[in-house]
């Protein structure tokens, strides 16, 4: 919530304040048993009231942070502070023109979520960047992503951009394989429950509420989503779709003439359940001789807590990944030079 919005909540309470002095002072005048403890109950719920006013918008200032799912108040505070600079093509980049891309080398890297930065403060930390500050001029490194894309949605964005690339980097996840499920009539499970009912409104409005509303949903979600991810990767008819979404990215570089590299990410909450699906996908580019760099296997053995970004709130990977990330890409997509 705004700060005016605050301040129309503390001055609406307020006027039931005066209106309720009144009652008492002008209207039920009468000494009673019921009014004694009327006025002592009206008493805690102004209190209560005021309180909680205070509390929440100072909570609304205090936590800034990014939120997994993106739907909840902090997220929304994070995202309007730190989701800079955006270009004048809608992506969270710098400006790319012919100045810019004079004398150098063009490395393009196109994703979702994870490459946009979701939960990265400042662009300068997400790999991308790193990487391309670890190359320094001789390449211009341009990111083609947003949240929530598909690799179809990431190819069309490839395929309409004005500059073709030396070298492309596809960052692929597991939930990559969602849109060749739907083409294929399954269906993913219900991954968000938005507050319904009287919790509706409080809920979308209250800092704590909100916070407390999504906490206790995320505790509360359950397997079903690796349940149908599992079923997704094991169909044969789904596969074969998603085959030919990925050689669409394959049939583009050869194109292209372009240098090739799938940058394949686990759950970074479960590495060892995500690892059969990166497994399978890396299997299949390595057969057409495609670069397939398995996170999993650098990254098994550690700590969820050590790898994303928020623990409880957000799994995206956090600062120090994305920095190791860039290093490692630095040392395996040779040469740069």
């Amino acid at each position: 919530m705004t700060a005016k919005y605050y301040v129309f909540l503390f001055l609406g309470l307020t006027i039931l304040v005066a209106g309720t002095v009144a009652l008492f002072r002008l209207r039920w005048t009468t000494h009673s048993r019921v009014r004694s403890l009327c006025i002592k109950l009206s008493t805690s719920v102004f209190a209560v009231g005021y309180a909680f006013l205070i509390f929440d918008f100072i909570f609304s200032l205090v936590v800034v942070e990014s939120d997994g799912l993106g739907f909840t108040l902090s997220h929304q505070r994070w995202r309007m502070k730190y989701w800079k600079p955006v270009n004048s093509q809608g992506y969270r980049d710098y400006e790319h023109d012919a100045d810019s891309l004079s004398g150098k080398q063009v490395l393009i890297v196109v994703g979702d979520s994870i490459v946009a930065g979701h939960g990265i403060d400042h662009i300068t930390d997400r790999f991308p960047n790193v990487l391309g500050a670890k190359l320094k001029d001789r390449w211009e490194v341009i990111i083609l992503a947003q949240n929530g894309w598909n690799l179809m949605m990431e190819y069309q964005a490839l395929s309409e951009y004005l500059h073709k690339p030396d070298r492309l980097i596809v960052s692929y996840h597991p939930n990559d394989i969602e849109r060749a499920a739907r083409r294929n009539g399954f269906t993913r499970p219900e991954v968000i429950q938005k507050p319904s009912g009287i919790m509706r409104v409080p809920v979308e409005r209250s800092a704590i509420l909100n916070r407390l509303y999504w906490r206790f949903y995320r505790g509360s979600s359950g397997n079903a989503y690796w349940d149908y991810l599992r079923a997704c990767y094991d169909d044969p008819e789904i596969w074969r779709t998603h085959e030919a979404e990925l050689l669409a990215f394959i049939e583009y570089a050869e194109q292209n003439g372009t240098d090739l590299a799938f940058l394949i990410w686990p759950q970074l909450r479960d590495l060892e359940g995500s690892r059969r699906f990166a497994s399978k996908v890396t299997g299949f580019l390595h057969s057409r001789n495609v670069e397939a760099i398995d996170l999993t296997r650098y990254l098994m053995g550690r700590k969820p807590e050590d790898l994303i970004v928020n623990i409880t709130d957000d799994a995206h990977p956090n600062k120090a990944i994305h920095a190791e990330v860039a290093g490692l890409l630095r040392k395996q997509l040779v040469p740069w030079d």
